[in-house]
């Protein structure tokens, strides 16, 4: 979620950017919403997986939210359930945070046994949910295992590159179709 807080008056300005995933795979198809009070704008990332809001006014605070609806195993193997394990016997697996966080299923902040069990159980379909959202949304400069927070800038003029990394939970390895 985003926080964008705003001091300009009865003007309007643009919020661009794109989603990709943590490989650089552009995500389409994701709702990006913003909403303040008494005000709500819903788009859909294009095919390059571009989002643009215009004619937003300005002066108001908003949250910005990603949503994307999928298959839980959606780029989900046992390739990913090896990588975690490794990674929770120390052997070093994972260079981003995106993949800590598309490991950490239950996002208690540690990629845990916990983890391992859930994406097993997901994987042998013995359970066909998760108690976290399947997408998780950050900022580019987002670093694990900082909590899924707003991020408040301020709206005065157009915004564009205003880019996020969508993770896909469970896929580690970042091979999730679209």
């Amino acid at each position: 979620m985003l926080c964008v807080s705003s001091t300009a008056y009865s003007q309007t300005a643009s919020i661009s950017g794109n989603i990709s995933t943590h490989t650089g795979t552009l995500i389409p198809n994701t709702t990006v919403i913003l909403k303040a009070a008494n005000y709500e704008q819903t788009v859909l990332t294009d095919n390059s997986g571009v989002y643009l809001f215009t004619d937003v006014p300005t002066g108001v605070t908003y949250t910005l939210e990603m949503e994307r609806t999928g298959t839980l195993l959606n780029g989900v193997s046992t390739f990913d359930l090896v990588q975690m394990l490794q990674t929770i016997l120390a052997l070093p697996i994972f260079n981003l945070p995106a993949q800590n966080l598309a490991a950490d299923l239950d996002l208690s902040g540690t990629v845990s046994v916990r983890d391992v069990w859930v994406l097993r159980q997901l994987i042998l379909g013995l359970t066909t949910t998760l108690d976290t959202p399947n997408w998780r949304f950050v900022p580019l400069d987002y670093q694990y295992p900082n909590p899924i927070i707003p991020t408040s800038i301020s709206l005065t003029e157009a915004i564009e590159n205003l880019d996020f990394i969508g993770v896909k939970a469970g896929d580690v390895s970042g091979n999730a179709s679209f």
